[in-house]
C-alpha cells in the first residue's frame, strides 16, 4: 500500500517527495476532483494526504468521498495556509464540543 499527496504548494510537494512520497501539484477544484477520482480507482493507494487549502475548496465533496468508500484514508495535512489559523480552529472546535 502506498501514500499519495495532493498539494497546492510546490514546496510542500517537494518536501513530501524528499521522504519518498509521490504527489501531484493541484491548483483548481476541477484538478482536485480529477486527481481524487483517479486515486480512488488505484488499488495501490491506501492513504491520500490533501493540503489544507485544497481540502477546504470543497469540504462537502471530500466528506462524501470519505463517507462513501472505506478502502482509502483521506487526511488533511496542515500547510502554510492552515497553520496560522489552527489555534482558532481548535479553540472553536473545543468550545463547540463543550457547548459554549
Amino acid at each position: 500500500m502506498q501514500a499519495y499527496v495532493i498539494s497546492d504548494s510546490k514546496d510542500s510537494l517537494n518536501g513530501f517527495r524528499l521522504i519518498g512520497m509521490e504527489g501531484t501539484h493541484v491548483t483548481t477544484i476541477e484538478e482536485l476532483k480529477s486527481t481524487l477520482n483517479t486515486l480512488l480507482e488505484d488499488s495501490k493507494i491506501a492513504l491520500i494526504l490533501i493540503t489544507t487549502k485544497l481540502y477546504n475548496l470543497d469540504l462537502s465533496y471530500i466528506s462524501n468521498i470519505k463517507l462513501s468508500q472505506h478502502k482509502k484514508i483521506i487526511l488533511e495535512v496542515p500547510d502554510r495556509h492552515g497553520v496560522e489559523d489552527y489555534p482558532h480552529k481548535l479553540d472553536s472546535y473545543l468550545l463547540d464540543i463543550i457547548g459554549k
